[in-house]
This record gives structure tokens, sequence and C-alpha cells, in this order.
């Protein structure tokens, strides 16, 4: 996003992260900048209209699912710039499932408001 930063990843990362944001932004018919970034401003009255229990991914596909489910809902989130510096120690929990499991999210959903419409809870 504009203003904001990434600090030691390498370009693969980098263009997983834009990728990953333009397809479910095309897909799902969003206008956010960052949809693969945890870091978001939430209102209250939203968190308190969603079950969280009903919320079906479990992995990084949990970000873009919030941010559905705030449009759906009628809110907006705003996108707080900031400078994410990648960890000097561990490794990344990604993995090609997780990765799998939020392109079939967003598939899904995309072809589902493709042909519905917007999906409303």
């Amino acid at each position: 996003m504009p203003e904001g930063t990434i600090l030691n990843w390498p370009w693969y990362r980098r263009l997983i992260s834009k990728l990953g944001t333009f397809y479910a932004a095309k897909a799902l018919r969003l206008e956010y900048r960052d949809l693969t970034s945890g870091y978001r401003v939430l209102n209250r009255n939203f968190l308190r209209s969603i079950n969280l229990t009903d919320i079906s991914t479990k992995g990084y596909g949990f970000q873009i699912e919030i941010a559905f489910q705030a449009f759906v809902n009628g809110f907006s989130i705003q996108e707080v710039p900031i400078t994410f510096v990648e960890r000097e120690h561990g490794r990344s929990k990604m993995t090609l499932g997780i990765a799998l499991e939020a392109f079939k999210f967003v598939s899904v959903l995309g072809i589902r408001r493709w042909v519905m419409g917007v999906i409303r809870r």
C-alpha cells in the first residue's frame, strides 16, 4: 500500500503478496490496496455484527475473508500504512496448503459473487 514499507523481504515474497491481493481484489470486487496484511482498523460494530465461528478459513485467507465480510455487511476497513520488518529468527507459517486454501476460498466466493451479485449474510 502507498506509504507502507516492507523491509527485508525477498522479491518472490513481494510478488506473492501483490499477486494475492490483485487476484482477491479482482475476484471479490474489493477496492482495498492490501488484502494480505494482518494490520487493519476494524469497526467495533462490525466485529459485533459477525459470528467469528462462521469464518471458514484457517490460514492467511482469514484476512481476505474479514475484508470481504466487512464489505458485504456495509462496513469499511481503514488501511493504515505500516513498516513491516521480516522476522530475523524462525520461519514463515505459510505453506502450500495455506496458500491453496486462500486461493480456493477466493475463487469460490468470487464465482458466487459473480453469479449471485453481492452476497449478504
